[in-house]
């Protein structure tokens, strides 16, 4: 069973130019961390490995971060962690700039793929974000992975 399929599936994507593989390697490996992290429990350490992933990226990949699934699916975690820790007007602000830049993502493995994952942002913020009201540590599993 492969726990990141990510990592193992990542060389046979296509080469981008311009862009380190090796650092969208490590953006995922972070990624995989901040998983086992939200499947202990640790909500603050899945927040800052996703933290992590997204100032990376920004740093290293300025505006082209927004080319990569990977900067999207960080941002829904992160919102998702805040929500988690009753943070929710943080949690709508990064929901929402995930769903954008899910929107303009170039990277994923198919139309549907991408769909879904916006579709369930949409979903995210229509249940829980735009309300703010206060989450429940029993709340649906919303963690995309």
């Amino acid at each position: 069973m492969e726990y990141c399929p990510q990592i193992s599936n990542g060389s046979k994507k296509k080469k981008r130019p311009g862009v380190d593989s090796f650092l969208l390697a490590e953006m995922w490996v972070l990624h995989c961390i901040g998983y086992c992290l939200y499947l202990v429990g640790d909500v603050d350490e899945e927040k800052r490995k996703h933290n992590e992933i997204v100032h990376k990226m920004k740093e290293n990949l300025k505006e082209k971060s927004n080319d990569f699934l990977l900067y999207g699916l960080s941002l829904y975690n992160i919102g998702i962690s805040q929500y988690r820790s009753f943070e929710n007007r943080q949690a709508y602000r990064s929901l929402v700039d995930a769903l954008q830049a899910q929107s303009t993502a170039t990277d994923f493995e198919s139309k549907k793929e991408k769909r879904d994952l916006v579709n369930q942002t949409m979903k995210a913020i229509e249940v829980f974000a735009v309300d703010y009201y206060p989450a429940s540590p029993n709340s649906p599993t919303l963690y995309q992975f």
